[in-house]
């Protein structure tokens, strides 16, 4: 593989490691998706368009319209309002995942500590949940707009992953048939104060930055 002409390419999910030898693939299909989107949002920031049989016209078409979007923004304040729908979104889109994010855990905490079964807390997460909130817009707003607060964002990822981590390992003793879950309630509290303490700083830093432009 390493004489391949693609071997310097960034393998899929993280170290290249195959799906199948994830303990938990939802995961390992969610760190495929983060790292497609961090690609494309390059791609935008760079103004790569991908292109379809070769064909430049469709980019051509999109440098154009760019181009002429932005001549009339200099006379008409659009930029301003495009920057102000923006930050407006940026806050939106935060609240709305971090609500939801450390809100996901809490039924399983129950299932942890013997009050609800697995399936009981799946049936409440996807009740509190609604939908499904658009974190990856959330990360692609961060990389093209907002830049100065990636690596806040990442440590909301970090800590969401040890939160996830220490679900999943309950989660495969629960299917073994050990529903004692005692073990796990004092880690899984830990990390989800850790990671409500990340999720306030994005959104301090965020307000930060939003009132300095």
């Amino acid at each position: 593989m390493a004489d391949c002409g693609f071997a310097h390419l960034q393998a899929l999910p993280a170290d290249a490691r195959p799906v199948s030898t994830w303990e938990n693939r939802d995961a390992a299909c969610l760190d495929v998706a983060h790292g497609l989107m961090r690609i494309v949002a390059r791609m935008v920031a760079d103004g790569v368009a991908p292109r379809a049989g070769g064909d430049d016209r469709g980019s051509d078409r999109a440098s154009a319209q760019t181009e002429s979007r932005s001549s009339a923004d200099m006379g008409s304040g659009v930029t301003t309002n495009a920057a102000i729908s923006r930050d407006e979104e940026l806050y939106l889109l935060s609240e709305a995942y971090f609500n939801a994010l450390t809100s996901h855990y809490l039924p399983y905490l129950r299932v942890m500590q013997g009050e609800l079964t697995y399936n009981q807390a799946l049936d409440l997460t996807i009740a509190q949940l609604g939908g499904e909130h658009d974190f990856q817009r959330l990360e692609m707003l961060v990389q093209l707009y907002f830049p100065a607060l990636t690596e806040a964002l990442e440590c909301v990822f970090v800590a969401r992953d040890r939160a996830n981590a220490i679900l999943s390992a309950h989660k495969a003793k629960y299917k073994q048939g050990d529903p004692d879950g005692y073990e796990y309630v004092r880690p899984l509290q830990k990390a989800l104060t850790a990671l409500v303490g990340t999720c306030k700083e994005f959104k301090r830093q965020a307000i930060s930055v939003i009132a300095s432009r």
